[in-house]
């Protein structure tokens, strides 16, 4: 009766572990499904790229899927080689920034130098809890050390004429540090929208070539972003952005201040009605990609996000050459 029973529980755990295996295979296999044969442009030169991962805020759980599918994509197509993907702030520290031409910045939340506090178990003492706790703050008082100088070196990066590009979250982060809201173009602000129908604001640029100048539906966590003079036409290139109206939201009259009335659709928190989805900008000689685009996994696995994740690689590498004036000029 125990042998059968022993049978019985090892011939379940092999069939859990082989699902797990196979939804991991497959899991690759869509992601490489998707992704282009081929780079918009042939490489001026070998590029080396950092994936940094860390989240000080919400943890994302499309980060390692996303990190693993910028890194399948770069060998695939021969744009760019991802040497490092890593969540340790270490990685800013002295000349550690010098061997790579561009760092994407994959869902990082929160002051993303700094620890995210663990979770303690209820289970534990008094005494264990204040143990863990001591050893998070000491820790993580190391890394409050050297936040400045992580800090600088992420901006001097970009500055000195490397690439930033930044997946969903990279907005959701920093609030105090302007610097950073300036560089990045904008401050998360909620996301109301789970589908939405997408406007090319650039039909001319070849970041969006494979749009044909057409509106598109995606599904994914749509943000909003604050109302702040870093986020605006006037600092931005806008490659694309919500079509309101297409995108079938309910609209209602809302009286202003001075008496008028004005159209506002269901979920909006700005003024002008001007949610962009995906933008390009110059920060001192560097170049600067960010996509709201990449909350959930499937937007990994989809031949039209990967595609244009692929081009605004290519554009933070300096290989696809792009109109990057701000969408409205001063």
């Amino acid at each position: 009766m125990i042998a059968k029973a022993m049978t019985l529980f090892c011939a379940m755990l092999f069939l859990t572990c082989a699902s797990a295996y196979e939804l991991k295979l497959d899991a690759q296999m869509r992601i490489e499904k998707a992704i282009p044969e081929s780079a918009p442009v042939k490489p001026e030169k070998s590029h080396k790229v950092l994936i940094y991962t860390r989240a000080s805020g919400f943890v994302h759980g499309s980060i390692p899927l996303g990190a693993k599918a910028l890194e399948i994509m770069g060998k695939k197509t021969g744009a760019y080689d991802v040497t490092k993907i890593t969540d340790d702030p270490a990685i800013f520290d002295g000349d550690n920034l010098k061997e790579f031409d561009a760092i994407v910045l994959m869902s990082t939340t929160g002051n993303f130098f700094q620890m995210r506090r663990p979770d303690v178990p209820k289970e534990k003492s008094e005494d264990e809890k204040k143990v863990l706790n001591k050893k998070f703050a000491d820790e993580n008082k190391l890394n409050m050390d050297a936040e400045g100088a992580r800090k600088k070196a992420l901006l001097d990066f970009v500055a000195a004429g490397k690439g930033i590009v930044g997946i969903h979250a990279a907005t959701d982060a920093y609030y105090n540090w302007p610097e950073y809201g300036e560089m990045i173009g904008g401050f998360f602000n909620g996301h109301p929208w789970g589908k939405i129908n997408v406007k090319v604001d650039d039909a001319t640029s070849p970041l969006t070539a494979q749009f044909d100048g057409k509106n598109f539906d995606f599904s994914d966590e749509i943000y909003t972003y604050k109302t702040l003079p870093n986020h605006s036409r006037e600092k931005l290139h806008v490659l694309l952005s919500v079509d309101l109206e297409k995108s079938g939201f309910k609209k209602e009259k809302v009286k202003q201040k001075d008496g008028s009335e004005t159209d506002k659709y269901q979920g909006e928190n700005r003024a002008d009605h001007d949610y962009a989805v995906a933008w390009i900008k110059k920060s001192g000689q560097g170049r600067v990609f960010y996509t709201l685009l990449g909350h959930n996994d499937g937007t990994f696995q989809n031949p039209l996000s990967m595609k244009f994740f692929l081009a605004g690689m290519q554009y933070a590498l300096g290989d696809l050459k792009a109109d990057d004036a701000p969408s409205v000029k001063k």
